[in-house]
C-alpha cells in the first residue's frame, strides 16, 4: 500500500456514485440470497474493514503512542478550523447591513398583471385579464426606516 494507490483509492470513492455503481453491477452479475440492500451492507463493511486494515498500515509509519507531527495539526486542522469559520462568517458578513459596499435596491417602477386562464374542450383556450396596475417613480429619495409610517400615513390622509 504505497502512496500512490492510497491516493487512487481516495480518487475512486471522491467521485459520486462509482462505487455504488460498482456494487450494483456485482450484485446483478453474482449468483446471490442477498437483496441489494443486504449487498450494499456487506460491500460497505468490506469496505470500511479495508480502510481501517489501510489506515493501521499508514500508521507503521510512526512509533507507537507517538504523537502526530505538528505541520499535520496545522495544515489539517487549522486549515479546517479557518475553512469552517469562514464558510459559516462570509455568507453573514457579505450580506449584513453592516457590510459598506452593500447599496439598497430602490424601487423605480412596478407593475402587476393577472390573467384567468380558462381551458374547455368545446372552446379551447380562453385567457381573460383580470387586473393590470403600473406605478413608476415609488421612491424618489431614500427612505429612512423610522419615515416610513410617517410617510405611509400622510399619503393615505392625501387620498
Amino acid at each position: 500500500m504505497d502512496f500512490a494507490t492510497n491516493l487512487a483509492l481516495k480518487a475512486y470513492l471522491a467521485v459520486p456514485f462509482v462505487e455504488e455503481m460498482r456494487v450494483l453491477t456485482d450484485w446483478t452479475i453474482t449468483r446471490t440470497s442477498m437483496d441489494f440492500f443486504m449487498w450494499m451492507k456487506l460491500e460497505d463493511t468490506q469496505q470500511s474493514l479495508y480502510r481501517t486494515k489501510r489506515d493501521f498500515h499508514m500508521r507503521r509509519w510512526y512509533p507507537p503512542a507517538a504523537p502526530r507531527p505538528a505541520w499535520e495539526k496545522v495544515l489539517q486542522g487549522g486549515l479546517l478550523l479557518v475553512g469552517l469559520a469562514l464558510l459559516i462568517v462570509a455568507p453573514i458578513a457579505l450580506f449584513s447591513t453592516l457590510n459598506p459596499n452593500l447599496q439598497s435596491n430602490r424601487l423605480t417602477s412596478a407593475s402587476l398583471s393577472g390573467n384567468l386562464i380558462v381551458q374547455s374542450s368545446a372552446e379551447g383556450i380562453r385567457q381573460l385579464l383580470v387586473y393590470e396596475g403600473s406605478q413608476t417613480s415609488i421612491v424618489s429619495e431614500p427612505v429612512r426606516s423610522d419615515q416610513t409610517f410617517g410617510c405611509l400615513w400622510l399619503q393615505s390622509q392625501h387620498h
